[in-house]
């Protein structure tokens, strides 16, 4: 009877001590219970944040293909709008200007646009001493309104120069609207303005006259690596 009392003393202690063993599993297993559905959670969170950036990149990448199909377009009005403005062409300046160059005046579409108010609105001459050819292009400043013209030389239409269109030249007025008219001339037959009174010839084969609405002219040309503008003598 003794050992039946002490074994049942045992059994009650051991009984305690599983209960209390499972009460702390049971507990352990609540608290991974909610650690695994905070972790599913972030997971649905993460999933959806997923699919949101794919989304987002399949946007972008819609959108970019409308911007590529923007700048086709505008190409193609560009290359309509020139072809209504040639004055004096049945073709377009495809025929006249080096390919390169209606590159860059393609890519300067929209803040820039030819101008033909004056005609001929486009030259190609010999302003400087050497063998380069130069394209002279009447142009507008969009946004201001202001005229001038862009500069291209033959071996490097990228590296163009714009006077006037609202750019400031040599004291040169940013707006160029009141030429009326332009065209090559063979420099040993003017005469410019140099150093105070003095009349010389411009230290080049040719230039290109710019005729105000006023009938005064003057001399666009390179001198020693520097654009010139220079008032013709009488």
């Amino acid at each position: 009877m003794k050992y039946f009392y002490l074994l049942s003393f045992a059994l009650i202690i051991s009984c305690n001590n599983n209960e209390k063993e499972i009460g702390e599993y049971k507990a352990q297993i609540a608290v991974l219970e909610t650690k695994n559905k905070k972790l599913n959670d972030e997971l649905k969170t993460q999933n959806s944040e997923l699919e949101h950036l794919e989304k987002w990149v399949a946007i972008q990448q819609e959108n970019d293909i409308l911007k590529q199909g923007v700048k086709d377009l505008e190409g193609k009005i560009f290359n309509h709008k020139i072809n209504e403005e040639l004055i004096g062409f049945e073709s377009n300046l495809g025929y006249f200007l080096p390919s390169e160059i209606l590159s860059v005046l393609k890519s300067i579409f929209g803040e820039y646009k030819v101008e033909p108010d004056i005609n001929p609105f486009f030259l190609k001459a010999s302003l400087s001493t050497d063998d380069t050819f130069f394209y002279v292009v009447r142009i507008e400043h969009i946004s201001s309104g202001k005229k001038g013209f862009i500069v291209f030389k033959d071996y490097a239409p990228d590296r163009y120069f714009i006077m006037g269109a609202g750019q400031p030249f040599n004291g040169v007025d940013e707006d160029l609207s009141y030429i009326g008219a332009c065209y090559i001339e063979k420099a040993s037959d003017i005469t410019v303005g140099y150093e105070g009174d003095s009349e010389v010839h411009p230290n080049t084969k040719e230039v290109v006259v710019l005729v105000t609405k006023e009938s005064a002219s003057a001399a666009f040309y390179l001198d020693e690596g520097e654009y010139k503008w220079k008032w013709i003598g009488d």
